[in-house]
Order: structure tokens, then C-alpha cells, then sequence
């Protein structure tokens, strides 16, 4: 008797068990997998498009905002008890409700005034057209990590090095990392580093002058002029905000770069864009004329100085 009533015990533990690990899996099978939707607020709609994977019992998250050049960044905070999903992307903490039957996610982040909403719906995801390659290449003393945006097709590709702006910048920056994919996406390989003193590279880039910084572009154009799967021919610099500096610079230097694109590229020197930057801030902030003047006057003794 003592025998089939541990018997059945036993049975009822595994049964429960099983039943428990039945509405576990269905509760991630409800949340996992690429959802695309978009925030709209006050009529305005924006494309967000979010991936739920389960690490262990641990519920992760990323999403992609295209239109403001993030990919990949972490959802935090994410508590979720089926149906109820709350979560914390870029705009706030949301409060979402999963529909199986219907294969979406709704809700809204109530703090925003007016609020914003959020609707997601459940969708295949597209296997990019490109492929990624991590690379290392070396200045001098300075070695720098950097990965390489290919097409998938095969053959000899034209290719793009792509400058940081000022800051530190590297292969972990959204707006960087979005140039890679856009080029090649389009049949152009991209190379992406980080900046002398980030992530994996070493060095200083807040020792470096110009020159450096220069060098660091050209190294990475040596590397892909040596590489089979590169056009030797067909290899340029695109220079963002203060790689518009650096990019003619690095250019002037080597026969090899044979093109330039310069996006929101200064078009004037350091000096006079500093001056600018001077003069219409305190004039933004409401400063006297005869304090913007000796402002100004200090900026340019600075530079002498210098």
C-alpha cells in the first residue's frame, strides 16, 4: 500500500512538472521571435521593429528604430507574466498586452503627455543582404579592431572606409555601425573601427592630432587594398562630421583613396567653426553684444596661443 501511494506521488510530481514546463513553453512561444510595428504619438508614426529571444529562464530583448540609425540596442526592465509584457526601449517604459490568436502586442507609455503608443505585430525576419567580417589593422604603435560590411554576392567590390566624427566613436556607435550596412546593402563594402583608445583599439584619440587620426583611415584602406574580395581601384573615405577634416587630409596623402563623401562635413576651418560655435550659442543664451564680443576675443587669443 505504502508502495503505490509513493508510486503515485511520483506520477502526480512529473505530470505536474510536465504540465508546468507545457505553459512555460507556451508562454515563450508567444513572446519569442521579430515583431515590427511602430510608436505613434500626436498622429506621427515612427518604425520600430523589436526581437524576444529566451536566455535560459531570462527573457532578453533588442529593437531597431531605422529611421533614427539604431540597431540592436538592449530592451531593459522587461517584466513579463503572460498575457502582460512591460518593458523599457528608448521612449520610456511601456506597458504592452500579448494577443496570441491575433499575433500581436499593444499598449502605450501613459507618462508621455499625450502618450505615446506602441503596436507590434508579429512578422518574418528578413536574413540581411550582407555579410560581416571582424578585421584588425595597425598604425604604427596603434592596432585597431574594426569590422568589414561586405555583399553577399561574390566578386571584387568597391569599398568605403568610413571616418568617425569627434567623441568617442566606434563599432558599438548606432549611427556608424547604420552607414556600414547601408553601403553594403548597396553593393559597396563598408569598414567600421573603433577609434584609436575604444572599445578594442588602443592608443589615445584624445592625444591624437589630425595627422594620427588620418593615418588611422589609411591603414584601414591598406587592408582593403589588400584584400581579394576588394577593388584596389575603387576605394574611398567617407568622412562624418569632423572626419569631413580628416578624410581630405587623409586623402591628400595617398593616391589609393579615390573618392570622398563628406556628410555633415564642416566646410570651414576648426578656428572658424569654433568662433561660430561661440558666438551663436551666447547669442542663443541671450548674452550681451560687448560680451559675445570679448568672448570672441578670448576664443581667438586661445587659438594664437595654441
Amino acid at each position: 500500500m505504502y508502495m503505490k501511494h509513493q508510486l503515485l506521488t511520483i506520477a502526480l510530481a512529473c505530470h505536474t512538472t510536465l504540465f508546468l514546463s507545457i505553459i512555460a513553453t507556451a508562454q515563450s512561444e508567444a513572446i519569442v521571435g521579430h515583431w515590427e510595428g511602430a510608436y505613434v504619438r500626436l498622429g506621427a508614426v515612427q518604425t520600430v521593429m523589436m526581437d524576444f529571444t529566451m536566455e535560459g529562464t531570462s527573457l532578453k530583448g533588442t529593437y531597431d528604430i531605422p529611421d533614427l540609425s539604431i540597431y540592436g540596442e538592449p530592451i531593459t526592465d522587461i517584466d513579463y507574466k503572460f498575457p502582460n509584457l512591460e518593458f523599457k526601449p528608448k521612449h520610456g517604459i511601456f506597458k504592452m498586452v500579448i494577443n496570441s490568436d491575433y499575433a500581436e502586442i499593444t499598449g502605450e507609455n501613459k507618462k508621455w503627455n499625450p502618450p505615446v503608443a506602441l503596436h507590434l505585430k508579429r512578422k518574418l525576419k528578413e536574413s540581411p543582404n550582407y555579410k560581416k567580417e571582424e578585421v584588425r589593422f595597425k598604425n604604427g604603435d596603434v592596432s585597431l579592431a574594426g569590422l568589414l560590411y561586405k555583399p553577399i554576392a561574390d566578386g571584387k567590390h568597391p569599398a568605403v572606409v568610413i571616418i568617425h566624427g569627434s567623441g568617442e566613436q566606434g563599432l558599438d556607435t548606432n549611427y556608424y555601425n547604420f552607414w556600414g550596412r547601408f553601403f553594403a546593402s548597396r553593393g559597396i563594402a563598408a569598414l567600421i573601427y573603433d577609434k584609436r583608445g575604444v572599445g578594442k583599439s588602443n592608443g589615445d584619440y584624445k592625444k591624437a592630432v589630425f595627422d594620427d587620426l588620418a593615418g588611422d583611415a589609411l591603414a584601414a584602406v591598406k587592408l582593403l587594398k589588400a584584400r581579394k574580395d576588394i577593388n584596389g581601384e575603387q576605394i574611398g573615405l567617407f568622412g562624418i562630421s569632423q572626419g569631413g577634416w580628416i578624410a581630405p587630409l587623409a586623402a591628400s596623402k595617398s593616391r589609393d583613396v579615390k573618392f570622398l563623401i563628406l556628410n555633415v562635413g564642416p566646410a570651414v576651418t576648426v578656428e572658424q567653426q569654433e568662433l561660430q560655435r561661440v558666438e551663436y550659442t551666447l547669442r542663443a543664451d541671450e548674452f550681451s553684444e560687448s560680451d559675445i564680443a570679448e568672448a570672441l576675443a578670448y576664443t581667438k587669443q586661445m587659438f594664437n596661443v595654441a
